[in-house]
């Protein structure tokens, strides 16, 4: 026997044992925290394809949108705004009754937000890929193959809707301008940076190994400076950037299935789904690409201490590519490291021959390698400033990070 639904956890990575979930809920597909510390959720919730929780798990009681109730995942993707209405995504006709098609906005009890209406909807085509993404501005992304407004207008794969759910003409996207015209293109994130640009990345339905990022300007057009190369590249059908995580310095994270970036000679990177890119789309090399391996990256987020939290097969946390995550409690029994705080010299000690130690400053680059067998190694950390670093040792194939304090 199995059980699906949902999981609270500590910041120490303990499960929340306060936090308890309804067992109507069967799969979710997105969380959404509000500022009040309320849970707005998605997927196959027994009765709904939406529901809010209280901060302890429960119903909350005083949300009620009804949508579709007939189909598990009527709700696909939403966004919170800023006044707390919800816009939602995905393969419904009705909302609490009223009929919408694909598209709608909530207010923040569930009822219909009946002043926000895009047009006629999308084209039933399109039901499955709609995704929708919020701007600074309060202004929405609607995203996904052949996604049009109406079934009057021309069909696009990006538009841009105004405040009221009305199509802002002034953003000029066509099909034509996206990887291989859009017509084999599914888009999976869209970010808005903080000059405007928006930064889209996804994958081909087509028998293509390679994985599609572009940008484009804040009118829609594509942007010239962006250079990316070809992209994300694998070995089998089904490369895809899932997510792009922009960080305060404008560098972006790329998350996915895929092997290599930019290129696939030695221009290129062996990536094993997650790279570091600069604001123009070349390769960061001061990014760590190979602190982990967890198989194709789903997804992930940047932490406001600037870790990196990212989930596939388990979930593992770095600290600007340095791999916080996936320590055995064995490694921890069998490497002896002292004294910490050091001023002069470090000493590690294994009980089983170590073949690697690295040694990371907080920002995540990468000041001292080591690489032997050895069961017992000095470092001399004389010169090092002062501060918090991050010693990484690899050990019969495991791989441990220690924090230490620099006097």
């Amino acid at each position: 026997d199995y059980s699906i639904g949902m999981v609270s956890f500590n910041s120490d990575g303990s499960e929340d044992t306060n936090f308890k979930a309804p067992d109507e809920i069967v799969n979710v597909r997105k969380i959404i925290l509000q500022p009040d510390g309320k849970i707005i959720i998605i997927g196959n919730l027994g009765k709904t394809s939406i529901a809010r929780l209280n901060s302890d798990g429960s119903f909350d009681s005083s949300f009620n949108a009804q949508v579709n109730t007939d189909q598990f995942f009527a709700v696909q993707t939403a966004v919170l705004q800023s006044d707390g209405k919800i816009v939602i995504a995905g393969n419904f006709d009705t909302v609490n009754g009223i009929p919408r098609n694909k598209l709608a906005r909530i207010n923040t009890d569930g009822s219909l937000d009946e002043g926000f209406n895009a047009s006629n909807g999308l084209p039933e085509d399109n039901y499955n890929e709609l995704s929708v993404f919020k701007q600074p501005n309060e202004k929405i992304i609607i995203a996904g193959r052949y996604a049009g407004i109406s079934q009057n207008e021309s069909k696009i794969d990006l538009a841009l809707l105004n405040a009221d759910g009305s199509l802002d003409n002034s953003f000029i996207c066509q099909a034509s301008l996206l990887p291989d015209g859009g017509i084999a293109f599914i888009i999976n994130s869209v970010q808005t940076q903080t000059d405007g640009k928006i930064l889209i990345t996804g994958g081909f339905l087509t028998d293509k190994n390679i994985s599609a990022i572009t940008r484009l300007n804040a009118n829609g057009s594509i942007d010239a400076t962006f250079n990316p190369g070809i992209g994300a590249v694998g070995a089998f059908e089904g490369t895809t950037i899932n997510q792009a995580l922009i960080e305060d310095s404008g560098k972006i994270v790329l998350l996915g299935n895929f092997e290599y970036y930019h290129s696939i000679d030695v221009t290129g990177i062996t990536s094993r789904h997650i790279v570091r890119i600069n604001t123009d789309g070349s390769v960061d090399t001061s990014f760590d690409k190979d602190v982990i391996d967890i198989g194709n990256i789903n997804g992930g987020t940047i932490q406001t201490d600037r870790k990196i939290l990212v989930g596939g097969r388990s979930i593992v946390r770095l600290i600007a590519g340095v791999n916080l995550g996936l320590t055995s409690a064995e490694m921890k029994q069998n490497i002896l490291i002292y004294p910490n705080p050091v001023k002069n010299t470090l000493t590690v000690k294994s009980k089983t021959p170590i073949s690697e130690i690295e040694i990371y400053n907080n920002i995540g680059q990468k000041i001292s390698h080591q690489k032997d067998d050895f069961l017992e190694k000095n470092i001399n950390m004389q010169s090092f400033s002062s501060g918090i670093y991050f010693v990484k040792i690899t050990s019969d194939k495991k791989t441990e990070v220690r924090k230490i304090i620099k006097d």
